[in-house]
């Protein structure tokens, strides 16, 4: 527990830093999730199992959790690290919330990770709610369709990077005309921040993430 919340500044070249857990808590969270939807939803697609994956573990579900859990209290750091730097604090709340999975599965088994995770990660109830409001492409489409609008066309502006890290930037156009952009390491990413944009203008109340619901055993993340 120790080490899943020891930033790598406190450690001996990151030897004894969060980044290991992180690594194998990733995996653990991916697996837990995949069989918890697969289970859940035996009628959907893999497409769609994805989409429902992505919505409930991403960055931002993760830090939100890490916040609610106060990660941000525990965590063991030189004082060079600028926690009130947001970009920093959302970065490391989500990796020290996988870092904490990892050490639970290593210090209890595969079990108690699984109770972890649905307690504050994997809230079923509110899972399909979680998913429509994450997928702003869909809304997209949807919105175009209902108002009289030509479909939604994505293009990609800029592909850069090696084949392993390549980066995204994608533009969509409704009606031949811009109306969004995105960035990401995923061709997916970059269009669902393109959509987002784009409804921004179109219709600001399907795009605003304070409707989001938002995940844990009554809050939010993930992610990653």
């Amino acid at each position: 527990m120790e080490q899943a919340l020891t930033h790598r500044s406190r450690s001996v070249n990151g030897e004894k830093s969060y980044e290991r857990l992180e690594f194998l808590g990733d995996a653990v969270l991916a697996l837990i999730v995949a069989d918890i939807l697969y289970q859940k939803y035996p009628e959907k697609s893999e497409g769609d199992l994805t989409q429902h994956r992505s919505a409930i573990v991403n960055g931002n579900s993760l830090a939100r959790i890490g916040k609610k859990l106060q990660i941000d209290q525990a965590v063991l750091f030189e004082k060079g690290l600028n926690l009130r730097n947001q970009p920093t604090l959302h970065k490391l709340l989500a990796s020290i919330v996988e870092s904490l999975i990892g050490a639970i599965f290593l210090d209890r088994g595969m079990r108690p990770a699984r109770e972890f995770i649905q307690r504050w990660i994997v809230p079923l109830e509110n899972a399909e709610n979680t998913v429509n409001h994450f997928n702003y492409k869909g809304r997209l489409f949807e919105y175009c369709q209902k108002n009289g609008r030509h479909l939604p066309v994505f293009k990609i502006l800029k592909a850069t990077g090696p084949d392993h890290a390549r980066h995204y930037e994608i533009a969509v156009y409704v009606d031949n005309k811009r109306l969004g952009t995105g960035f990401g390491h995923q061709k997916r990413t970059a269009e669902q921040k393109a959509a987002r944009e784009a409804l921004s203008q179109l219709a600001p109340e399907q795009s605003s993430e304070g409707k989001q619901t938002k995940i844990s055993s009554g809050d939010n993340k993930t992610a990653r």
